[in-house]
């Protein structure tokens, strides 16, 4: 695959010329076992620039982070728009991203880890969109901005990485590699949250088939989407083939419950499977503060005042605790509407829907058929009025 480089250079020596001054200073002054090439030979300058990049963790000894910077841009300038057959700048690619996103210690560890991700980011965004070869500096970029708490600086939206896995046209292998190092960035810097879309990814590119292949990624996507306590809808995970091969585990029968069941059905389960649930890491307490909120969430829809004597019966609590659990649902923003305590009911403005099955999918569409139904009657009531001799 052909790698072009957007990278403009307006160098004021040849390229060829920039690679010896490289080379001599990484020999003379960075002590590196690089020989200086005859500017003439082609093959000797090619692998100038291998041992540029194998030895490019020296410059980290330069007294100044800039002049770090400057020298990893050098290099990276030979790597990109030096003369190379593809197949040899794609490994060069691939070698030198893997040297910049080196965090161990015999490699320098952290040391001057932003002018590295400056210039690795350079080197992911210095060629085209479509280029496959943009798959390894992507996955070292997001590994090293991890591991410098820069993750937040890189691109890491699950629709846009989405994007760039169909313009590389990757396999479902390297698909894998990169929505697991993802996944495991975004849990290490806390975004639990769009973790838990990433893992989803993954796991739609196993079939029935090959499903037993995720099976520990799959127990972790449930039970993590049950700890979440923001994640409230939950059904589209039922469709992932890996998730659908837990069918008959403990943990598989929980997220069912979360889905389309209640508290009594929660309760009855973990008078069941204690042992179970407790060896998932899951804490019952957190568990059964979620299925209230699933279970006063499914309670609201199409009503527009619950008593307290309704949520104490359906969510098993005590009178007292009522209150209490109401103001803690609106704070989640899931739901909005007024406590009446004297008259000790809930008015319901709206509420967020837990889950959308088929056939409340089927009723949207309906009600927005009739509802474009309605605008159009309106629309020619309207003509009719404003234009009587046209009727």
């Amino acid at each position: 695959m052909k790698v072009k480089s957007n990278v403009p250079v307006f160098p004021s020596k040849s390229l060829n010329q920039q690679l010896i001054e490289l080379a001599e200073y990484f020999k003379n002054e960075l002590k590196g076992d690089i020989g200086v090439p005859d500017e003439d030979d082609q093959s000797e300058m090619i692998l100038t620039i291998f041992s540029l990049v194998e030895s490019s963790h020296l410059a980290l000894k330069a007294p100044q982070e800039s002049q770090c910077e400057s020298l990893l841009n050098g290099i990276l300038t030979c790597v990109l728009c030096f003369e190379l057959p593809e197949e040899t700048r794609e490994k060069l690619i691939h070698n030198f991203a893997n040297k910049l996103a080196d965090t161990s210690e015999a490699d320098g560890g952290l040391k001057y880890a932003g002018a590295r991700l400056k210039v690795l980011s350079t080197l992911f965004y210095g060629m085209n969109e479509d280029s496959a070869v943009r798959f390894t500096p992507y996955c070292r970029l997001v590994e090293l901005a991890t591991a410098s708490s820069y993750l937040h600086r890189v691109p890491t939206d699950p629709s846009k990485v989405r994007e760039w896995i169909k313009a590389w046209k990757l396999d479902n292998s390297n698909i894998r590699i990169l929505w697991r190092v993802l996944h495991a960035s975004l849990m290490k810097s806390g975004d639990n949250t769009k973790a838990s879309r990433v893992m989803v990814e993954l796991l739609k590119t196993f079939s029935l088939e090959t499903a037993n292949e995720a099976k520990e990624e799959a127990v972790r996507c449930v039970r993590d989407a049950i700890a979440d306590p923001y994640a409230v809808s939950l059904d589209h995970l039922l469709h992932l083939k890996p998730v659908q091969h837990l069918r008959g585990q403990a943990l598989y029968q929980l997220l069912e419950i979360f889905v389309s069941g209640n508290v009594a059905d929660y309760m009855r389960f973990y008078s069941q499977h204690r042992d179970a649930v407790d060896r998932t890491d899951l804490l019952h307490e957190a568990n059964l503060r979620k299925i209230r909120l699933l279970t006063f969430l499914k309670m609201c829809r199409g009503h527009q005042v619950i008593t307290h004597d309704e949520i104490e019966k359906e969510l098993m609590l005590p009178p007292a605790e009522v209150e209490d659990f109401l103001i803690d649902a609106l704070k989640t923003r899931l739901i909005s509407g007024k406590i009446d305590a004297a008259q000790r009911r809930f008015r319901v403005t709206t509420c967020v829907e837990p889950s959308f099955s088929k056939a409340k999918w089927i009723e949207l569409r309906d009600g927005l058929s009739q509802w474009q139904s309605q605008v159009r009657h309106m629309k020619r009531m309207l003509a009719t009025v404003t234009n009587p001799d046209q009727a």
